[in-house]
């Protein structure tokens, strides 16, 4: 089964802010769209949460559609969370 991207979380850091997380997810393994997007901002903790239909190529274009949000920040670290996809739904036998 191929391995489909379902997350990515990257922290944002600008020298004197504070650093910022940044969440998007896919509500549909398989599927970009919809998704949610997470921004946490820091201290003090202000956290914004909003969810993205529509036409989503990618989890990375809305990423990149909140980094721009983010003047003057870089990205630290970026980490993805991937699952095993099946179109047919049907799961792997273990063959008992």
């Amino acid at each position: 089964m191929p391995m489909v991207l379902v997350a990515i979380h990257v922290k944002l850091v600008r020298a004197g802010a504070p650093d910022i997380d940044v969440l998007v997810s896919s509500r549909n393994i398989g599927s970009p769209s919809p998704c949610d997007v997470v921004v946490d901002f820091g201290s003090p903790r202000v956290v914004s949460s909003r969810t993205i239909g529509g036409s989503i190529a990618s989890l990375d274009e809305i990423l990149q559609d909140e980094l721009v949000k983010q003047p003057g920040y870089v990205v630290k670290y970026r980490s993805e969370v991937l699952s095993n996809y099946s179109e047919s739904g049907t799961q792997p036998q273990d063959g008992s």
